[in-house]
C-alpha cells in the first residue's frame, strides 16, 4: 500500500511541475516518468476513481486554484482593456504591473492561447517597445512627430521620450532605433559619436602626417652634419 502511495504521489508532483512549467494541466496522452497517463489519472482523481490521500488532494486542488487566478487576472485585463481601449493606468495599473510582469518575466506560467490574448492588449510588451508603438502611431494619424504634452493613452509624455531617445538619455534596441528614424528621428548621440569618430581621425592623420615631418627634418639634419664633416676633412 505504501509503495502504491509514493506512485501516487509522485505522480502528484510530476502534474504540478508540469501545471507550473506549462500553465495547464497535461492531455491525454501525456506520460509520466512512470509511464501513466497523466491526463486520464486528473479525470479518475476528478472522478473519485483514482483514491488520493487528502495531502494530495490539497496540491492537487491549489494548482486548480493557481489556474483560475491566472485565468480569473487575464480576464480582468481584457475587459478593462475593451473598456477603455488601454490597459490600466495609475493606481490601478499598480495593481496589475506585478501580475504583468510575471507572466513577461515566465514566473507564472501561462498556456500559449493565454499568452496569444495577453499580446493582442499589448500586457506582454515594455514600457519603451508601448512608447515607441505610440509614437508610431501618432505619426501615422497626424503626420508629424509629438511634442511636449502630447501623451499617451497611458499618461506618458512621448515629447520628452523622443528627446530622451535623441540624446541618448534613455535606451533603445537598435530595431527600435531603426523604426524611429524611418519616421524621422534622429539621434543627437549618435551624431556627436560619428563626429568624434572624425575629429579622432583627423588628429590621427595629424599626428602620423608631423611625425613624418620630424623623421625628415631629423634626416635633413643629420644629412648636413654628415656633408660639414666631410667637408672639414677635405680641408684637413
Amino acid at each position: 500500500m505504501k509503495k502504491q502511495e509514493d506512485k501516487t504521489t509522485r505522480l502528484i508532483l510530476e502534474i504540478s511541475n508540469y501545471v507550473h512549467k506549462y500553465g495547464e494541466f497535461p492531455r491525454r496522452g501525456t506520460l509520466s516518468i512512470d509511464g501513466i497517463d497523466m491526463g486520464k489519472a486528473i479525470t479518475r482523481a476528478r472522478t473519485g476513481e483514482l483514491v488520493l490521500t487528502k495531502e494530495q488532494i490539497a496540491i492537487l486542488e491549489r494548482l486548480d486554484d493557481f489556474l483560475s487566478r491566472t485565468e480569473k487576472n487575464i480576464q480582468e485585463l481584457e475587459k478593462f482593456y475593451s473598456e477603455h481601449g488601454h490597459l490600466p493606468l495609475g493606481d490601478v495599473y499598480s495593481k496589475y504591473k506585478d501580475i504583468m510582469w510575471t507572466y513577461k518575466s515566465g514566473k507564472v506560467p501561462i498556456t500559449e492561447s493565454q499568452r496569444k490574448r495577453l499580446e493582442v492588449i499589448g500586457a506582454l510588451l515594455d514600457k519603451t517597445e508601448r512608447m515607441v508603438r505610440s509614437i508610431e502611431a501618432f505619426y501615422k494619424e497626424n503626420g508629424t512627430l509629438p511634442k511636449r504634452g502630447d501623451k499617451t493613452v497611458e499618461g506618458y509624455d512621448m515629447g520628452n521620450a523622443i528627446i530622451g531617445y535623441r540624446n541618448g538619455k534613455r535606451e533603445l534596441t537598435i530595431s527600435q532605433m531603426e523604426r524611429l528614424k524611418t519616421i524621422g528621428i534622429t539621434f543627437l548621440n549618435m551624431k556627436i559619436k560619428a563626429e568624434q569618430v572624425v575629429r579622432t581621425r583627423i588628429i590621427s592623420e595629424n599626428e602620423k602626417s608631423l611625425s613624418e615631418k620630424i623623421k625628415q627634418l631629423k634626416a635633413e639634419r643629420d644629412n648636413l652634419i654628415n656633408d660639414s664633416n666631410t667637408i672639414k676633412e677635405k680641408k684637413f
